[in-house]
């Protein structure tokens, strides 16, 4: 289930990178903006895990910025280099115009409302990168300011490597 994924995720990734003040900054953030905490395992569009229904929801963005936290402590440490393999990747890019996206709008509680919260205030750390990525993205992709795709980890990883 996407909920509990990302939060063990999130928890592992932050134990891993001594990054917590940096995960309950961002956390706290979401919360302020309005990002609901999360729905609960016995809904019954939660039971099963389907990446294009839950591309941007709220666990998928806590993913990432999670992601781009791991990605930054990595590549800071002592220069050295990494190897990034992603063995869950999706399909990396998704427009959410398909049906299957549309069907739940899960990314309108995620990405969606993150988006909008962010406009007109000034972002920092890893939640800035992750807007860029989200918006730079979908700028290139011809959408403008509209937030039509949504991207996976392969995505992000390519940007921030």
């Amino acid at each position: 289930a996407g909920d509990t994924i990302a939060f063990y995720a999130a928890v592992q990734a932050c134990e891993f990178c001594g990054q917590w003040s940096a995960a309950l900054d961002v956390l706290a953030w979401m919360l302020e903006a309005g990002v609901p905490e999360g729905r609960t395992l016995s809904q019954p569009y939660r039971r099963r895990y389907v990446h294009l229904f839950q591309a941007g929801d709220p666990a998928d963005c806590l993913k990432h910025v999670v992601l781009v936290v791991l990605l930054e402590s990595m590549t800071r440490a002592d220069e050295r280099a990494i190897t990034y393999v992603d063995a869950h990747a999706g399909a990396g890019a998704y427009k959410l115009g398909d049906w299957k996206a549309r069907f739940r709008r899960n990314f309108e509680d995620g990405a969606m409302r993150l988006i909008e919260a962010s406009k007109g205030v000034r972002l920092v750390g890893p939640l800035a990168k992750y807007v860029g990525v989200v918006e730079g993205c979908n700028s290139a992709m011809g959408s403008g300011t509209d937030l039509l795709y949504y991207f996976g980890s392969p995505v992000f990883a390519a940007r921030l490597l």
